[in-house]
């Protein structure tokens, strides 16, 4: 029902309007800003390739007509000069031409991007456009009314034009298909080209089955499979959305009900958990108030509706959880590269079938299974099953050490401290190699870092760190009788100490909010979960019953959406079923009937260093407080992983505050005292975002104006890619070279060339080698796919400000 408000627009609107007509765009006043603030340029070259495609519709389409206003004095005026009378503004047809007068002033109210684009696109005699004629005795209130009519007409979002980009595809209409191309910007399209081809078909298609459910589709970005379809993983991603698929199948059962999925009902559900009581009377709840699915009126329907959305395993998917999720997956798949031999660019073959490439065990009809608290068995089953175990188990390595491995860190909360990640890079990667080796992959990377001892390598590391050798003579001698003696007594000083509860997966109290239900996990529930992140902990227990799910049940279901279910029936006695609380570790004493078949005990080994992420005020990990082992075990000069002492948490050095942060090691937060991230200004108009990372622009300001405004502070080190105008900050910090180097040498890979301004306003390209004493040199580099066509300051900063 109308307010009085809409009711006094409404008729100030009647009152005042005067008609339809058509007016050269040089006599269209604006102020340069548009009603959602200043012109984005990319808009406007995005509105030109819809003009170059479609043809610039302008005069039968009301909805792009452009609202101005005008005094009553100068329509009298432009009327008389026209030879038109004000009936003729309003009648059927064509709109005439209206010839304003010098000195006359037609303000815009809206459309200043579409009148940019047809300016540049249209012929100088056909630069006209039709207007919506208001008089400027509009109230103030009515002006801005109109202005936000407009501004928050919706857009096509990415999921409309590839769900019309997709119906068009099918019925082999490639006039329209590339009509809600053109709508894309350059970078998206470039995405849609990746996903199209042969590689990623299987995602496609998973992507096709989801296309009669419209609610799902407003989350899809099409930005973000720049952080998807280089990780080369077809199969767990096409398993994620198959999961969506079935999840959605299950709730609405009826094909004729699909297409009835609302925007908001998904955004309602998504993320909640039916297996916990709480959310599933949530869910009740919004049913029975006609919150969900409110296209669907029938009764019995809705009942059905209600029932089915109880029997969800898990979450309840959706693309945004898709999204959010696969960046975890690129933590992992982040994590394990440094132990797969590289893949070709161009080669068809995904990241799963590298590693399975690797597989070579001495049995394969069986392999050792690490499992809760880093023990080991032997599983014996058929070589595929094995080959899948052994890589679930090297995925799970990276789940539970990931800070370091990926140099990814746990979500950030805000209002808490910023984590501090501990450990050295080449310790991690040595034990994860290691790992790899024992459960039966190999490959060159894999024994040029297992062949390293973990315990020397964090000894090593730490000796660099408090005595640089750039800065210290080093006596090489008593530097390798050192290691050898804190490796020996590394060994003889702690004993594993059991975790001494089972993964708890519900709790009466503290529902999780959605952005801890999905994607990586925040600092406190990664320190609560990783030691409880083990193939058992994941395949042998699952909720059951429980007010509210806990971060762990939700880290396992971000697994099990991307690697499926798999059985380890025989892996402990029958006493121990899936779900119950019962120990493994007791279920193995009490029976070895059911598992002898599959499983046989071995010695204990070592799991990869665990990561510590800690608060800013910590003194000592609570690890190094354990009880000291009475019998000495005796060592050779380095560490010996083939014994039962040999734990994480036997290494002491990776637990010292601070490890890992004096020299070259990457830092993942921006301080100890909780601060928060500088700011890069200009590219960052409020408060900083964290270091290293890429990140969109959040100003839409020219980038050449962005560019002046940061290099009068230079605050920090900016690399700045003007092909997908995203930008990543730096300091001249420790660890802040690597980070740099890591990312530069990842664009390099991909063809990205470097350059930088000279004192004499020139632009002078880069070579890898020299581009962190540049960036410190100048504070901002530059980075693109194609090498600049011009070589001076301000042409270089005006072609950016067309990309």
């Amino acid at each position: 029902m109308p307010t009085v408000s809409d009711e006094s627009v409404l008729r100030d609107k009647r009152l005042f309007s005067r008609g339809r007509a058509k007016v050269f765009l040089q006599h269209l006043q604006y102020s340069g800003t548009s009603s959602r603030g200043e012109i984005d340029m990319k808009h406007v070259n995005r509105l030109i390739s819809v003009f170059q495609s479609e043809g610039c519709i302008r005069l039968h389409t009301p909805e792009h007509y452009v609202p101005v206003i005008i005094s009553r004095q100068d329509l009298t005026q432009s009327l008389h000069h026209s030879r038109l009378r004000i009936g003729h503004l309003t009648q059927e047809g064509e709109p005439p031409f209206l010839v304003v007068p010098k000195g006359v002033q037609i303000e815009v109210l809206h459309g200043e991007h579409r009148l940019h684009a047809a300016k540049q696109f249209l012929e100088p005699t056909e630069r006209w456009w039709v207007v919506e004629i208001y008089l400027s005795d509009l109230q103030e209130s009515t002006k801005q009314s109109i202005r936000e009519e407009y501004a928050h007409e919706l857009k096509f979002s990415d999921g409309d034009i590839y769900r019309k980009i997709r119906f068009y595809e099918q019925l082999n209409n490639t006039t329209q298909v590339e009509k809600w191309k053109a709508r894309l910007s350059d970078g998206k399209s470039k995405y849609l080209q990746h996903l199209e081809s042969p590689f990623n078909q299987r995602i496609r298609t998973k992507f096709d089955q989801l296309l009669p459910f419209t609610g799902l589709w407003s989350d899809l970005e099409l930005g973000a499979f720049t952080h998807i379809l280089h990780l080369r993983c077809p199969e767990e991603f096409s398993h994620y959305l198959d999961r969506i698929y079935r999840t959605w199948t299950l709730i609405l059962e009826e094909n004729e009900h699909f297409s009835l999925l609302d925007g908001s009902t998904v955004c309602s559900l998504e993320t909640l958990t039916p297996q916990a009581s709480q959310d599933a009377a949530l869910v009740t709840d919004l049913m029975d108030k006609g919150e969900l699915f409110p296209a669907i009126s029938d009764q019995s329907t809705r009942g059905r509706i209600k029932a089915k959305l109880r029997e969800v395993q898990g979450r309840i998917l959706s693309l945004r959880t898709f999204f959010d999720d696969s960046k975890c997956m690129e933590a992992w798949v982040i994590s394990l590269r440094p132990i797969i031999p590289p893949i070709r660019r161009n080669a068809n073959i995904s990241f799963r079938e590298a590693i399975f490439h690797c597989f070579q065990p001495a049995d394969y009809n069986e392999v050792p299974l690490q499992v809760s608290g880093g023990r080991f068995k032997t599983f014996r089953g058929s070589t595929k099953d094995c080959k899948r175990i052994a890589y679930l188990m090297l995925f799970l390595v990276a789940v539970r050490n990931f800070p370091v491995l990926s140099r990814k860190a746990p979500h950030y909360t805000r209002g808490k401290k910023r984590p501090i990640v501990e450990g050295s890079l080449d310790e991690y990667q040595s034990h994860l190699a290691r790992v790899a080796k024992k459960i039966g992959f190999a490959s060159d990377k894999i024994s040029k870092l297992s062949g390293a001892d973990p315990d020397v390598v964090a000894i090593q590391s730490f000796l660099s760190r408090i005595r640089p050798p750039q800065l210290w003579d080093i006596d090489e001698h008593r530097v390798s009788s050192l290691k050898d003696h804190i490796a020996i007594e590394l060994g003889r000083l702690a004993t594993r100490r059991d975790r001494g509860t089972q993964p708890k997966l519900t709790r009466e109290i503290g529902r999780l909010p959605k952005n801890c239900r999905c994607g990586l996990p925040d600092t406190e529930s990664y320190e609560a979960d990783k030691d409880y992140l083990y193939i058992d902990d994941i395949y042998t227990f699952a909720p059951s019953g429980g007010s509210h799910l806990t971060s762990l049940a939700f880290q396992r279901d971000i697994f099990i959406c991307f690697f499926g279910e798999v059985s380890l029936s025989g892996a402990y006695s029958c006493t121990s079923t899936p779900g119950s609380e019962s120990s493994p570790e007791d279920s193995d004493t009490n029976s070895s009937t059911a598992e002898d078949a599959l499983f046989v005990e071995t010695e204990d080994e070592p799991e990869v260093p665990e990561v510590s992420v800690l608060g800013s005020g910590a003194t000592v990990s609570p690890r190094l407080s354990g009880e000291v082992s009475p019998v000495p075990v005796q060592r050779t000069g380095s560490s010996n992983y083939d014994t039962a002492s040999d734990a994480p948490e036997s290494r002491p050095a990776t637990y010292v505050p601070n490890y890992g942060q004096f020299g070259e090691e990457p830092r993942l937060s921006d301080s100890d005292t909780g601060e928060q991230f500088p700011r890069a200004p200009g590219f960052e108009p409020k408060e900083g975002l964290c270091m290293y990372e890429f990140h969109n622009l959040r100003s839409n300001k020219r980038i050449s104006t962005i560019i002046h405004e940061f290099l009068s502070t230079k605050s920090v080190f900016v690399l700045y890619n003007w092909t997908t105008r995203q930008y990543a900050k730096f300091q001249d910090l420790p660890g802040d070279h690597l980070a740099f180097g890591s990312q530069a040498a990842e664009l390099a890979d991909k063809g990205y060339k470097f350059v930088c301004f000279e004192s004499d306003s020139s632009i002078s390209p880069l070579a890898l080698p020299n581009l962190w004493e540049a960036l410190k040199e100048n504070s901002l580099i530059f980075s693109g796919k194609r090498t600049p066509d011009v070589w001076s300051r301000e042409e270089f900063l005006e072609s950016l400000n067309l990309i």
